[in-house]
């Protein structure tokens, strides 16, 4: 799920965590456990790339009875995969998986007289979709591959950003209806204590896929190698990012 957070999660019959504790796994019912990985740099981030570089543009397309994160999306798709070089780590409101740093801020790295704000919503789709990425892999390191990977949350109604993510996982995207996942989960869960449901191990197989996304190769392979550099930037500031937290609260 990629909306304003994201999380990604799956169900398991132990409690299984990270030895580097990068997930969390919480009780579920019927001795099932949700195991998975959130992070804060999700819709938040894009919401702020529309209001900060293209609030005329996305107030121009809502009079219309459009969608304003269009002016986000179409001036990505401008930029090349990679951004011509711009990294973006979107840690804007500190970030939970893989590392609980709250003290961690936003970074541009590799910014140039070439570039310009299409570059900038591209590296910061791509640094959401690459931290995304990092998450899954947390989870898959503890219980091995998926199966399938379900794509829900506002981001859907970006082609381009499903793309991104199913680039950067080089995994498979399965997308069911684009509902409230929330509160469906709930509603299933009612079922079940009403004996509407025989199990809750059958609950996705209520839920019809609609369309399938599957990783573009170059694409990503561009992306496994911005993720390595994404990576060491992350390490080589790690110890600054307190007191770049601590100077802009003076």
């Amino acid at each position: 799920m990629l909306a304003t957070s994201g999380a990604f999660r799956t169900v398991r019959r132990e409690p299984l965590l990270h030895p580097e504790r990068k997930t969390w796994a919480i009780y579920l019912a019927e001795g099932l456990w949700v195991c998975g990985a959130s992070v804060n740099s999700g819709g938040i981030v894009y919401r702020w790339l529309r209001d900060t570089f293209f609030r005329e543009e996305a107030a121009q397309l809502e009079s219309r009875g459009e969608d304003g994160y269009e002016a986000v999306n179409r001036a990505a798709a401008e930029a090349p995969p990679g951004a011509g070089g711009l990294l973006m780590l979107p840690y804007l409101a500190g970030e939970r998986s893989p590392n609980w740093n709250v003290d961690a801020r936003g970074v541009v790295v590799g910014l140039s007289l070439s570039h310009d704000r299409r570059h900038l919503a591209r590296a910061a789709m791509e640094g959401i979709s690459i931290h995304f990425a990092q998450v899954a892999r947390s989870l898959f390191e503890i219980c091995g591959p998926a199966v399938e990977v379900r794509a829900t949350g506002g981001f859907r109604k970006s082609p381009l950003w499903v793309g991104m993510v199913a680039d950067a996982m080089g995994q498979e995207l399965a997308l069911t209806p684009n509902v409230d996942a929330s509160g469906l989960g709930a509603v299933l869960l009612g079922m079940r204590s009403l004996g509407d449901l025989k199990s809750l191990e059958v609950a996705a197989e209520l839920i019809p896929v609609e369309e399938r996304v599957a990783p573009d190769p170059a694409r990503s392979q561009t992306y496994a190698a911005v993720s390595q550099l994404y990576e060491r930037v992350y390490e080589a500031l790690s110890p600054e990012f307190g007191r770049i937290a601590s100077a802009a609260l003076v």
